[in-house]
């Protein structure tokens, strides 16, 4: 039987661990972060890998701005250029505004056009096609 558009709200797959674990977070880029719309919120920021010392990695993006991430003392870098870091944002209270305390770190290759992907994340964030980009109305947010 195929399933129909109208019937997706019915179903009862577990979308909300999927969500979670397949990432319907907002993907930013630093100079997003910098507005502060996205504090305490889990993001996607994908960049090259500039440095990792004293507890931070810090990634350069598309916007060729560059994203502290803090990440856990014993930490290694991931053996690519470019990577996907989904994080948490700093509120300013537990960790620094704009700054994204890692959960998780996805090698991503050392060929990576990070100036196509902005390009992405500014029509992803701007008004006349933030709706095609919009998490799905039938994934709850925990």
């Amino acid at each position: 039987m195929p399933i129909r558009l109208s019937n997706l709200k019915k179903l009862t797959l577990p979308i909300r661990s999927l969500a979670s674990q397949d990432g319907f977070y907002p993907r930013v880029n630093a100079t997003l972060l910098a507005t502060g719309k996205f504090a305490s919120r889990i993001v996607s920021v994908v960049g090259k890998q500039v440095s990792c010392e004293a507890g931070k990695l810090t990634l350069q993006t598309g916007d060729e701005q560059f994203v502290e991430c803090l990440v856990h003392p014993e930490f290694e870098q991931e053996g690519t250029d470019f990577v996907e870091v989904v994080g948490c944002v700093g509120n300013g209270e537990e960790t620094e505004m704009g700054k994204v305390e890692l959960y998780i770190a996805r090698p991503l290759g050392n060929d990576i056009n990070l100036q196509l992907y902005d390009k992405m994340i500014t029509l992803q964030n701007s008004p006349k096609y933030q709706h095609l980009f919009r998490q799905p109305d039938f994934v709850e947010n925990n």
